[in-house]
């Protein structure tokens, strides 16, 4: 028996002792930005569990000191943004998703300020490309990746056109079977990595929304009244509701959209605007799709039974926390419970990123975040305690799911207080 299997022994010898979990209350606040360059940070997406930001700021460029770049980034309390590392010779390199824990986080690096762009991966071993389905590609980004981080989605551009892609270590590219050859991206994917999301071309004048499986793909078109211009930019952990945008009747132009709400019964159903030009985009959804966040000439949350409303209003009204100096532009992620929303706006005239926290602080112990706590859990963090040794001399750029007090090496503590939360239950 190791080290680890008897720390364990000791853990459930301890479960009497063990005291309560706690959680802080409802919050809001920036997320700062990355020392050097021009302020300015921008959040794209949260993990599911709603402890790890993921996006990217400015910083100065070291080989050309008077101009600025982009650099990958993830936040959590503990440690605030910290930069993720830089893949030599390219610009520009952003995180787009991230897995629970922070220890899969997925993007893409451009080169010649996004003309040709890369997919990346960030794990415990570093950074690195990911490659591409074929070669002379001009485009690849990964967009989003499952909260186990098993798998890829996203899309590539070449000379061949632009197609949608799935990606795992063990599988490498695959192609999304039996899309149009007219071109498609994959810009979301549900928990367990089998519905992917995103738009195609239709004879190459109409751009719909899709919904793929394994099994084949849906065409959800788009809102009546408008032009045939819709993309879905989001869909529940469930992998049953999709959200997105869509060119209306609502809308005066051709270039405005109307956010969507799509469900297998009730179709594709517009979701309308905080006012004003009348142009909204949902862009991510809770794990059963009950809350949706998006922009609509400022960040808003959806929910049936209050309809479209503006976060910057419900979190000041409903909340009482004070947000003052921010103008909340857009809410880009949703965590699976539906309570911690990252977006990005004005802090006094700077761009930020942003969270909030509707309630307490997510629990932890729901280590799957599938919105329950129960074995599964339980049995989730022993594998990844048990099963991830890379996780033991991780660099501090990039955590590991299993460092559950998050202070970059994982040992007989990250044990104890996982079990200490899970005996302590989800509220």
């Amino acid at each position: 028996m190791n080290i680890r299997s008897n720390h364990v022994v000791l853990c459930i010898l301890l479960m009497a002792f063990i005291g309560s979990y706690v959680r802080a209350q409802s919050s809001f606040r920036g997320l700062g930005d990355l020392p050097s360059g021009e302020s300015l940070s921008a959040a794209t997406a949260v993990s599911a569990d709603g402890l790890t930001v993921v996006g990217y700021s400015s910083v100065q460029d070291i080989s050309f000191p008077q101009f600025n770049r982009f650099q990958a980034f993830r936040w959590c309390v503990e440690t605030g943004i910290v930069g993720l590392p830089l893949l030599a010779s390219y610009d520009d390199q952003i995180a787009l998703a991230v897995s629970n824990g922070g220890a899969i986080i997925v993007g893409f690096a451009s080169l010649n300020k996004d003309i040709d762009t890369r997919a990346l991966i960030w794990t415990s071993a570093g950074v690195r490309d990911l490659g591409s389905l074929a070669d002379n590609t001009i485009t690849v980004r990964a967009t989003a990746i499952t909260p186990n981080g098993t798998a890829v989605v996203g899309y590539e551009s070449g000379e061949l056109g632009t197609f949608a892609f799935r990606f795992s270590e063990e599988n490498g590219f695959q192609q999304l079977d039996g899309l149009p050859m007219s071109g498609s991206q994959a810009l979301d994917t549900s928990a367990d990595g089998s519905v992917a999301v995103g738009w195609l071309l239709i004879a190459l004048t109409e751009q719909h929304a899709f919904r793929w499986t394994a099994e084949g793909w849906i065409d959800l078109g788009d809102l009546p009244g408008g032009v045939h211009r819709a993309v879905a930019e989001g869909i529940s952990g469930d992998g049953r509701v999709i959200v997105g945008r869509s060119n209306s009747a609502n809308n005066i132009s051709a270039n405005a959209t109307e956010a969507f709400r799509w469900t297998a019964e009730a179709g594709m159903i517009g979701l309308g605007d905080l006012g004003g030009t009348f142009n909204s985009a949902a862009l991510a959804a809770s794990y059963d799709g009950s809350v949706i966040v998006g922009g609509a000439g400022g960040a808003f949350i959806w929910t049936e039974a209050a309809g479209m409303r503006s976060v910057q209003e419900v979190l000041t009204q409903d909340y009482g926390l004070d947000l003052t100096g921010w103008t909340l532009g857009s809410a880009v992620d949703i965590s699976a419970d539906g309570r911690t929303i990252v977006g990005n706006g004005l802090h006094n005239g700077v761009n930020e990123a942003w969270i909030a926290r509707l309630g307490d602080l997510p629990c932890r112990a729901d280590f799957n975040a599938d919105g329950s706590l129960d074995s599964q859990d339980f049995f989730d963090y022993l594998v990844e305690f048990f099963g991830n040794p890379g996780c033991v001399s991780m660099p501090p750029d990039v955590l590991c799911a299993a460092d559950f007090d998050r202070n970059g090496t994982v040992n007989s503590q990250d044990f104890f207080d996982f079990l200490a939360a899970f005996l302590a239950g989800c509220e």
